[in-house]
């Protein structure tokens, strides 16, 4: 288990490597409580679309966000995010 946590601490700093990439589309996995497919695409610089579907023991959840992104003053490379979603 405590491989796991170093593992994991080296993949979350060397992400910080790759996080000035400017990307139109992306595609995540995340594995909290179960599993999520993430699909985000950006329509301009402050305004994406992301879809979620998540498989976990107690049944399926997907979930559609629109979503306004604004820089936050002072902490370069950080923005806040904005924005209604539908989820079922």
């Amino acid at each position: 288990m405590k491989r796991f946590f170093v593992v994991a601490a080296l993949l979350c700093c060397s992400s910080s490597l790759f996080s000035q990439a400017n990307y139109d589309r992306a595609i995540g996995i995340r594995f909290v409580g179960g599993a999520t497919i993430s699909y985000k695409s950006y329509f301009r610089n402050d305004n994406n679309l992301e879809l979620q579907a998540s498989l976990w023991k107690r049944g399926t959840r997907f979930a559609g966000l629109y979503e306004w992104n604004y820089p936050i003053s002072g902490l370069s490379g950080l923005n806040s995010i904005i924005g209604p979603g539908v989820g079922m």
